[in-house]
């Protein structure tokens, strides 16, 4: 049988030598030149020699030759023998075509016997196709132990296997004499998994404070191999401690255009208006973006948990008033270390009057007089930026009139105009004379610093009696806005009273009351504020102020509040 191993084995009679020599001859190539072979004897005096994998027909003889020229014979032969080799099945052509799931929208791969790998995702679908050497009567795929039928027709075979795991893949021929194919190659199977789709956020950031619109900007990248199913936003609102709610877990989707484009940006705005929220509310929010895959089911991938806190006006407005009153002190601190500045820069100017140069300790005392003056402007430069991240909070809360908004811009050009360029070519010249070491030149140049220091000053006052008016008036602002949303979502929870029945959800006329419930408290703070404001706005309005206070001593206050 082909392929099998063979054994020949003779005997002699008579003197026995110690070994015989083999004449093998294959009957395609009878005369091609063969090596010797040698058998010798074994202990029972049996010549034998073996033929492994043997492939072909042969005839074969074992002779023995003369060793000595007087001996009367030359050789001494045994017949010639013959061995018929039966053919196993072979494949003689293999083609074996690969297709990814439909899913993918990627084309078949085409490959031939000559590569022992096959490669492809998991769910593709591989064709096995063959032609024998021989008329087969069955055919086997066997994939890890597991035994796939083919299907026949005549010399040819084909069948079919969904790729799962990793494996081995052998291919088991019989052809219509029972004969098998003998060792079959193995070709090794790879699994390729669907790759986790991925999403990076850009915006929001992980926490943010809603403006009085109540919309999320959203950036998004997504990726994946080879697309997406769904992208949701899942969320739930955070109630105030005071308020006792259970969590309700909430989903929409984000809208993905082209699910094929399997690297894309995305960029939605989310409205919370429908929402309802209320002041103090958190909206606790992830995002879940799955992928495309129909044979595993979608991948899905969730981000970190991100937070939209929607703050009390209340807290706005400590909030900007905190932050004015740093952006005051640090303002009055400059004016004090400017006009210190000051004072020893003229004394110097006395100095020089009575020398002819500068000494080394006034030379340092000066670079240090000159640095701080350098490091005041750094700091109004600090103090510019402050304000108008002020600014920005204002219109984003939509805090206060556009007259108000107005004085703003004004104080933030107050700051931008303070050091001009003439101030700081003044500090360039003192360093270019006192290279020079010309005392008259560095004097006049002390004394037009000087001069220009005390424009500053004087425009810091100024700036610091307009913050301090505007803070007055922004208070007002506050209260007429406070009062304004109060009565806003009074309205609001009225409406819906209103419209509520006997079949009426009970878990609305719950949410009614804890909304109430911040109402009462919120026109409690607005009446401790009044007085708050009414002692800011005296200095520059009397009647404003008094005008506050007897509001809020007013017998109605107190029966809005009882009404509330």
């Amino acid at each position: 049988m082909g392929g099998e191993t063979t054994e020949l084995a003779f005997t002699v009679m008579g003197d026995a030598p110690d070994s015989l020599i083999i004449d093998l001859q294959a009957y395609a190539a009878p005369d091609s030149n063969q090596p010797i072979i040698i058998a010798k004897k074994d202990s029972v005096g049996i010549y034998k020699y073996t033929i492994e994998d043997i492939s072909q027909d042969y005839r074969y003889r074992a002779y023995y030759k003369a060793v000595h020229f007087w001996e009367v014979w030359e050789e001494i032969s045994s017949p010639f023998y013959a061995i018929s080799v039966t053919d196993r099945p072979v494949m003689e052509d293999l083609t074996i075509t690969i297709t990814p799931p439909s899913y993918t929208h990627l084309k078949p791969i085409i490959q031939k016997g000559n590569q022992a790998d096959i490669s492809g995702l998991i769910g593709s679908s591989v064709h096995v196709a063959l032609r024998s050497n021989r008329p087969l009567k069955n055919g086997a795929l066997i994939i890890n132990n597991e035994e796939l039928s083919m299907n026949i027709n005549g010399k040819k075979a084909a069948g079919d296997f969904t790729i799962k795991e990793d494996g081995q893949l052998a291919i088991q021929l019989q052809d219509i004499r029972g004969i098998t194919n003998r060792n079959p190659i193995p070709f090794y199977i790879t699994a390729i998994h669907d790759l986790q789709p991925d999403i990076t956020v850009y915006q929001p950031e992980q926490v943010i404070e809603l403006g009085s619109d109540q919309t999320i900007p959203i950036h998004l990248q997504i990726e994946d191999d080879f697309g997406f199913s769904n992208l949701q936003v899942a969320y739930e609102i955070h109630r105030p401690a005071y308020i006792a709610m259970d969590l309700l877990l909430s989903l929409f989707s984000i809208p993905i255009d082209d699910p094929m484009n399997v690297n894309q940006e995305l960029i939605h705005i989310w409205q919370l208006v429908e929402l309802g929220l209320m002041p103090e509310d958190e909206v606790h929010y992830h995002f879940e973006l799955s992928d495309n895959d129909l044979i595993n089911g979608p991948k899905k991938t969730i981000t970190n948990e991100f937070i939209a806190r929607l703050p009390g006006l209340a807290e706005i407005f400590t909030a900007f008033e905190n932050e004015e009153e740093v952006i005051l002190e640090e303002i009055t601190y400059s004016q004090e270390e400017l006009e210190a500045i000051r004072e020893n820069l003229e004394q110097l100017e006395l100095d020089i009057l009575k020398q002819d140069e500068l000494t080394w300790d006034q030379q340092q005392d000066l670079q240090k007089m000159l640095e701080g003056v350098r490091e005041e402007f750094r700091k109004m430069k600090e103090i510019a930026q402050s304000l108008e991240a002020l600014q920005e909070a204002a219109d984003k809360h939509d805090l206060f009139s556009s007259d108000l908004l107005e004085k703003f811009n004004h104080l933030q050009e107050l700051i931008d105009e303070l050091f001009s360029k003439d101030f700081m070519k003044n500090l360039q010249n003192i360093d270019e004379m006192m290279a020079e070491m010309d005392p008259n030149k560095l004097q006049d140049a002390l004394q037009s610093l000087t001069d220009n220091m005390e424009r500053i000053e004087q425009e810091l006052d100024r700036f610091i009696d307009i913050f301090e008016r505007i803070k007055a008036e922004q208070k007002i602002d506050e209260l007429r806005t406070r009062l304004e949303t109060l009565a806003e979502q009074q309205e609001k929870i009225h409406d819906r009273i209103d419209r509520t029945n006997e079949q009426t959800d009970r878990s609305l006329f719950s949410k009614l009351s804890e909304e109430e419930q911040r109402q009462v408290e919120e026109f409690s703070n607005i009446r401790n504020e009044m007085e708050e404001t009414a002692e800011a706005v005296e200095k520059f309005h009397k009647e404003s102020s008094d005008q506050l206070t007897d509001l809020k001593r007013d017998p109605l206050m107190n029966q809005i509040y009882a009404d509330l």
